[in-house]
């Protein structure tokens, strides 16, 4: 935000000068999560099984899913969940832990489990050769790393390195 604001400051921790990040975080917390230097992207779900795994919310009972409530119905928070904070901020909400053989949300996806991509953003723009496991492992492994530096710098719960199998 702050290059597209005009306001990049003094530089950080994966930061260059002007205090712009040198990755792209992005994903879904209980599916997959992505990271991109700009030269490769690397996407990575979960290892083994999705867990541990929590959902994180503060509209629980208010989201509109108007015609789907069946399909795409959440579990009920039980007596596991607590108050907590969203990551790096302060943020209110309900933590509500899962355990193997809960009803889990719609938003958790099973075809990303042991599915890990890396791309070579400049030979391969369009995505469409995953190089995750072959030739380029010092770059899959480099990304892994920076997967997971980027993760702690934006504060994701200990859980979510975890899952993916970097923490």
């Amino acid at each position: 935000m702050p290059l597209l604001t005009g306001r990049a400051g003094a530089g950080g921790a994966g930061r260059n000068a002007a205090g712009v990040r040198e990755w792209a975080l992005g994903g879904v917390f209980g599916n997959w999560v992505q990271v991109t230097d700009g030269r490769y992207k690397y996407a990575r779900g979960a290892d083994g099984d999705n867990f541990p795994l929590s959902m994180w919310s503060n509209r629980w009972s208010t989201m509109p899913i108007h015609g789907l409530e069946d399909a795409v119905r959440l579990p009920a928070p039980d007596r596991r969940a607590r108050l907590d904070f969203m990551p790096g901020s302060e943020v209110p909400v309900i933590r509500q832990p899962f355990e193997p053989g809960d009803h889990l949300p719609f938003w958790v996806g099973r075809a990303c489990v042991d599915a890990h991509f890396l791309f070579d953003l400049d030979n391969d723009p369009d995505e469409t050769e995953n190089l995750s496991g072959t030739r380029l492992r010092d770059a899959e492994r480099d990304m892994t790393e920076l997967l997971r530096v980027a993760l702690k710098t934006v504060e994701a719960p200990e859980e979510q390195l975890q899952r993916l199998g970097i923490a």
